[in-house]
């Protein structure tokens, strides 16, 4: 029978896996292979013929008991993979534990349970932090002040690089931030790039990124005002202060034609001011609109949100872990009734 009391992780960077590690027996551990580090999982008596490890404690960890359970549990969420939430790990620890089954199918009868408890467990981090994290970028808060739903209609008002070579990564960005829109006409003061944005927008690494029921929409910048008037969120990726009648006529035609619900973002302040707006911008009183600095203090916001829920995801592990541990359900539910992430979601554990 599997005591999770026992349970030993050994964790190794997978660039610095001693030789004699790598061919260590693994035959009674499941053993988890990642691109980034080397795992097996297992009770203590199974790692009494491990290699010693000489390596530094930041390059492998042993750990037993609750710290195992806490790291297992952190890896499984995506809390310590090199992209913070991502998926991939779930896969993997199926295709190891299956490999497991197979070699050893007796034990993995014993340890099934055990990865379904895992599972539940990462499936509540998962569900209450991981998946409310925001992207902490510009692009990413310029959409949020817009507050951008799936099916919204969007122009961008783009820019390209010196001598038109390229067009800018904030132009992409925020296209590809706002993928599933109905429609994105894009448009651009200077004709010669507006065709080289058309192109790029065209290119199968880029054209992939649009959801298929999106309309992708060329029109000059002459013709954005029935776009706006008809309803859309328009972003824009100009320096303010370049070109005193591009910015007049922005800001006229989002004045004149503006309709309720939807906002203008301008992500690109003044060269001169240090990315800040200038007076002009400042002095528009234009409706539903944000500034470059309001896209800036909306990342900011996101990047600490993001620490509180992290930290609040960490400290639901360590409850969650020692509930797990000393089957205690009664004292995890009052730890976490009490503890200020109860406001991120209600959702009842299976505890064994």
């Amino acid at each position: 029978m599997f005591d999770i009391n026992s349970l030993a992780v050994i964790n190794v960077d997978a660039r610095h896996l001693p030789t004699e590690v790598a061919s260590w027996n693994y035959y009674n551990v499941i053993f988890l292979d990642t691109c980034t580090r080397k795992c097996w999982v297992g009770q203590k008596s199974d790692f009494q013929d491990f290699p010693v490890l000489h390596l530094p404690e930041e390059k492998s960890q042993y750990l037993v008991g609750q710290e195992a359970y806490e790291f297992l549990l952190r890896l499984k969420s995506g809390l310590i993979s090199p992209k913070l939430g991502e998926t991939n790990i779930d896969g993997q620890f199926i295709r190891d534990h299956q490999a497991f089954g197979q070699r050893c199918p007796g034990k993995y009868e014993e340890m099934s349970k055990f990865m379904e408890t895992l599972k539940a467990d990462a499936r509540y981090i998962r569900s209450n932090y991981i998946e409310q994290l925001q992207k902490g970028t510009m692009e990413n808060a310029a959409k949020l002040l817009a507050n951008f739903k799936r099916g919204d209609k969007v122009l961008i008002v783009g820019k390209t690089g010196r001598n038109n070579a390229s067009v800018s990564q904030v132009t992409l960005d925020v296209a590809f931030a706002v993928s599933h829109a109905s429609q994105i006409s894009y448009t651009c003061p200077d004709a010669l790039a507006l065709d080289v944005i058309e192109a790029r927008f065209k290119e199968e690494d880029v054209a992939k990124r649009f959801s298929s029921a999106t309309k992708l929409n060329k029109v000059s910048l002459a013709d954005i005002r029935p776009l706006i008037e008809n309803g859309c969120h328009v972003f824009i990726d100009q320096p303010m202060g370049e070109s005193s009648w591009n910015d007049s006529f922005l800001m006229g035609s989002w004045k004149a034609a503006q309709k309720n619900g939807f906002s203008m973002v301008h992500l690109r302040g003044s060269p001169s001011l240090m990315g800040g707006s200038t007076k002009a911008w400042k002095g528009a009183e234009l409706s539903n609109y944000f500034g470059p600095e309001d896209v800036r203090d909306r990342k900011i916001k996101a990047d600490h949100d993001n620490q509180v829920l992290i930290a609040q995801a960490n400290y639901d592990v360590s409850v969650l872990a020692a509930a797990r541990l000393n089957r205690s359900t009664a004292h995890a539910f009052k730890i976490i009734k009490e503890h200020p992430a109860e406001a991120a979601g209600q959702q009842k554990l299976d505890f064994c």
